[in-house]
């Protein structure tokens, strides 16, 4: 079938009122000039999965769909009068029709088009899905042909979003790519921003790009070949925490706008030969479990497929913590890191990522969503090499079992909020276990590359929800993290936050929940006061109560006796791994 005989059929399909099941279909038909003929446009109501058979009355007879389903017909009138016992078919009439029937299907049917026309072997299709809004869905097609097995399903699928489309007419709907040839592979159309991720928005441009710092403004002038264009300009916030307002208050707006004069384009003044990176040190930056979930692992996820050979463009710079993380920062990237919220200059790169990529989860790496395929022990070993952390795996049975070497248990206590009140005699019990214990603190003054060494060379992690527990990520694999769970349903914040995040660190979790009477909050608040009672109604009061109250105000005294079989089952699970 000739590319333009393929051009001359063009559907596009708009499905409204997806959540009641229903929608309309619209078929246009495109003249051979490209414009759709006025009154060509049939509507059927789609209820679930059934529909009725369309297509347009007035559509040409060498259409190859109108064709395809000539042949189909005529197969099917065939099978129905050797059914009958008329006679079988002249000889060869059968073959031919089935091949005419399955040339053309090949050629041009889409897969989306199995349910409405109910017909048989698909043809391959490429098709862009955008939400415009909650209540609309608009399908895109593009007819390709491709030398691939019919039941490979769909080759390509995007879904392109954006938070304020408008409603779009039919020809901004129209996919620009043109037909794909028959000796070609279908080209991949790459939305520039992608800001439906629950966590980060971010933009992956390559092309003519003119940063300006100064006025928080990347500016492109021309863009590579492959870029799916739906916008000219985006607002976007380099941090990956955007559901969460407090956090995002502190985090400075980047405008990124797709120049169409040129007379408006800056001119470079630094010109780079290697791609960049735009993110901020806003947000919660400077407490430890966000340092790791919102910036440390993001930052690696977006970065490492560059190999070193990227820049950093820093917004909302903090000094303190380039200084804390600087290590990592350099086995990440190879060049000065820039603070470009000063920069008057204007800095041009050929590609640019502005914000980071994030997985959806707490302290996790998702392979599947990584086009490299990084994974949580991928991250681990990067940060096993970047602070000479010297054991890979915890401690042997065999030596638990001989004495030789005791495991080695490491507490982690805060001296204001969420301490142990008696960690000496919970230390005194651990030694009566086998276990060598040290009792250490960590806070943002810490140096991260001394602590990183201490947390490695333990085979158990102990510490409240949130003191600390995140340094969990230097442990060796199968070494065991025991978190102490405060009162205040938070429970499952603590199983989200550390438990979860440690399997896949290959880490053995124990978490214990305290009692009433092993809480600080007993000697502050009355036995029957809603703090107690109902916990949830402080959750309706936000965040910043829960905080304050469960977290801020409450320290631990753990009852030894209710709390020794933890510590005991922390040794079964480490003589289970080996």
């Amino acid at each position: 079938m000739s590319g333009s005989s393929l051009k001359n059929v063009l559907t596009t399909a708009v499905l409204t009122g997806v959540n009641e099941a229903r929608a309309r279909i619209f078929g246009h038909v495109l003249n051979p000039t490209g414009q759709r003929s006025p009154h060509k446009v049939l509507r059927k109501k789609l209820i679930g999965d059934k529909v009725s058979e369309w297509y347009p009355h007035d559509i040409k007879k060498d259409d190859p769909l109108f064709m395809a389903r000539q042949e189909q017909e005529r197969l099917s009138k065939l099978e129905m009068l050797k059914r009958r016992g008329k006679g079988p078919p002249k000889k060869g009439q059968g073959k031919r029709a089935a091949k005419r029937s399955k040339i053309l299907l090949e050629s041009c049917k889409l897969h989306f088009f199995r349910s409405l026309l109910n017909m048989m072997d698909p043809a391959h299709c490429v098709f862009a899905v955008e939400i415009a809004s909650y209540s609309e869905i608009v399908f895109k097609f593009s007819y390709v042909h491709l030398q691939k097995s019919m039941d490979a399903g769909l080759e390509k699928m995007m879904i392109k979003t954006t938070s304020n489309s408008q409603h779009l007419g039919v020809t901004s709907l129209l996919i620009k790519s043109g037909i794909v040839h028959e000796e070609s592979e279908p080209k991949e159309l790459k939305p520039i921003c992608n800001l439906m991720e629950p966590r980060t928005d971010f933009c992956e441009i390559t092309g003519d790009i003119r940063v300006h710092g100064n006025s928080s403004t990347v500016n492109i002038a021309s863009l590579q070949n492959g870029i799916l264009v739906e916008n000219n300009s985006w607002n976007i916030r380099p941090y990956s925490r955007k559901e969460n307002a407090a956090a995002m208050g502190s985090v400075k707006n980047w405008s990124i706008n797709l120049v169409t004069n040129h007379k408006e384009i800056p001119h470079c003044n630094i010109n780079h030969s290697v791609p960049a990176i735009l993110f901020s040190l806003g947000g919660f930056s400077g407490n430890h479990f966000h340092d790791f979930s919102d910036l440390v692992i993001p930052l690696y996820l977006t970065s490492r497929e560059f190999d070193g050979e990227v820049q950093f463009l820093v917004t909302d710079y903090r000094p303190w913590w380039i200084s804390k993380f600087r290590k990592i920062l350099e086995k990440l990237s190879k060049y000065e890191i820039i603070d470009i919220d000063k920069q008057e200059s204007v800095h041009c790169y050929s590609s640019i990522i502005v914000g980071l990529k994030y997985h959806d989860k707490e302290l996790r790496i998702d392979p599947s969503k990584s086009p490299t395929g990084l994974s949580m022990k991928d991250f681990r070993d990067f940060l096993r090499s970047t602070y000479s952390l010297k054991r890979t795996e915890a401690i042997k049975s065999r030596d638990v079992e001989d004495r030789t070497i005791r495991p080695r248990l490491l507490i982690i206590s805060r001296r204001n909020s969420r301490s142990f009140l008696n960690v000496g005699r919970v230390s005194k019990t651990a030694r009566t276990l086998g276990y060598k214990v040290v009792v250490a603190e960590a806070n943002l003054s810490t140096d991260l590359s001394g602590f990183a060494k201490i947390v490695n060379s333990y085979d158990v992690l102990m510490g409240v929800h949130g003191a600390g527990l995140t340094n969990m990520v230097f442990l060796p694999d199968n070494a065991i993290l025991i978190q102490i769970i405060p009162l205040g349903r938070i429970e499952m914040l603590a199983r989200i936050d550390f438990g979860e995040p440690s399997r896949d660190m290959k880490l053995s979790y124990l978490e214990y929940k305290i009692s009433k009477k092993e809480s600080s909050l007993a000697n502050q608040y009355p036995v029957d006061h809603v703090i107690f009672r109902n916990p949830m109604s402080v959750h309706k009061q936000g965040w910043d109560a829960v905080r304050s109250i469960y977290l801020e105000k409450q320290n631990v005294k753990l009852n030894l006796n209710r709390f020794r079989p933890t510590l005991s089952k922390a040794l079964e699970l480490l003589l289970h791994y080996h």
